[in-house]
């Protein structure tokens, strides 16, 4: 059963990025505005994801609370933000993928819940601050 899971559970990054490409093109056919705000969107939360799992391995910051910083987390919750804020109808599948993702990693030992909340935490902010920024100095994601 575990291994069954760890497969099933290697399997949702590639389907979340394949999701978030798909939105992408759909969206670059619609609106080029709009694909640039989306895609400086993902560039930002990107650099957030690797930015903290870059200064996590040099400052210790998660382990010196007794808890590890899920780059996993983190990047399949960034795209999950990315993909909705193209598509927000898939918002009840998003939540069930992340929800069920999440369950697998807390499942199968490779994180805790609070490693996970933790890191979501830190990279819900990073996203809202990004938003925040847009509506006060206009930027391109919309």
């Amino acid at each position: 059963m575990s291994r069954l899971l760890a497969i099933l559970a290697d399997a949702y990054m590639p389907a979340i990025a394949l999701l978030l490409a798909y939105c992408l093109y759909l969206t670059y056919k619609e609106s080029k505005r709009f694909f640039k705000g989306q895609l400086f969107l993902l560039t930002i939360l990107l650099f957030v994801v690797y930015g903290f799992m870059f200064l996590d391995n040099i400052y210790k910051v998660w382990p010196k609370m007794g808890l590890d910083y899920s780059t996993h987390s983190a990047l399949f919750f960034a795209l999950s933000l990315c993909v909705y804020r193209i598509k927000s109808t898939f918002k009840y599948i998003l939540g069930a993928l992340l929800f069920s993702y999440f369950w697998m990693l807390i499942y199968l030992e490779y994180h805790t819940f609070l490693d996970i909340l933790s890191t979501i935490s830190v990279i819900l902010l990073c996203y809202v601050f990004v938003v925040v920024l847009k509506k006060k100095y206009f930027l391109l994601v919309n």
